[in-house]
């Protein structure tokens, strides 16, 4: 056992962070838990290669009507002394049960920034409803999310600057924020989160972000775990110079608390 937990601690040297994809519920953890992970990979000879990579969650759990979360995460790699990729992520989400059992309001605030996506800051903050309208031990629970929020973005490069030029640009817009959620406990020791957002602006229809995102988690030992992550991004109108769509996979081990 103690062999096994020794491989899983080198093996996450070369691991990506990550940040919570499942949804959370009142009542299912009470009091303050969360979660870190992390790892850093240093290569040197044939490729000289530095990565940084963590990501950490604290959550309070009222027991009784409310709960509130905060995650983050960074992640910066640089080849040869250049920086190939920087970016950062947070997240704080308040959700209130407005029924016994199904139903919660949610408030959220988010930012991010992404140097090599062309976005200096993007700032939001938003709000809605949260439906539970499947939950069964077989098959699993089902949400759907709808809302609102409401986006600043700083662009290194503006979505409307000719290719190949440098215009700095700030926009605003307010979008629909909505989303399906699926998680499922497939066996003791895994864990299957689906989420999928499509958020379009409200002041142009073309303008849209849309995101899925898969997750296996598996228990490992004691308090560690797993997590097999496959996500895909589409931004109708992304900085000029910058794809439409994104594709990632992550591996996480992740120490809960």
């Amino acid at each position: 056992m103690h062999f096994l937990v020794w491989v899983f601690l080198v093996a996450a040297t070369q691991m990506w962070a990550i940040v919570d994809i499942a949804p959370v519920e009142v009542g299912s953890k009470p009091g303050v838990s969360g979660n870190v992970a992390g790892s850093y990979v240093s290569k040197s000879g044939n490729t000289e290669k530095d990565e940084y990579d963590f990501s950490g969650k604290v959550q309070y759990d009222s027991n009784q009507s409310y709960l509130t979360f905060f995650q983050a995460s960074y992640e910066r790699t640089e080849t040869y002394g250049l920086k190939t990729e920087d970016q950062k992520y947070t997240h704080l989400r308040y959700l209130h049960k407005l029924n016994e059992e199904t139903l919660y309001g949610e408030l959220f605030f988010q930012g991010k920034e992404n140097v090599f996506k062309g976005i200096d800051r993007r700032l939001l903050i938003g709000g809605g409803i949260r439906w539970r309208f499947l939950s069964d031990a077989e098959w699993g629970k089902l949400y759907l999310g709808l809302g609102a929020f409401h986006e600043n973005n700083n662009y290194t490069v503006s979505p409307t600057a000719p290719a190949g030029t440098v215009a700095e640009a700030d926009e605003s817009t307010t979008r629909l924020n909505s989303y399906l959620a699926y998680t499922h406990t497939v066996s003791d020791s895994a864990e299957v989160n689906l989420v999928g957002y499509y958020q379009p602006s409200f002041e142009e229809s073309g303008d849209h972000y849309t995101s899925f995102m898969a997750e296996l988690e598996v228990h490992v030992v004691y308090e560690l775990y797993l997590s097999f992550i496959y996500e895909i991004d589409y931004d109708s109108r992304p900085p000029a110079g910058v794809k439409k769509q994104d594709r990632m996979t992550k591996t996480s081990l992740i120490w809960k608390f």
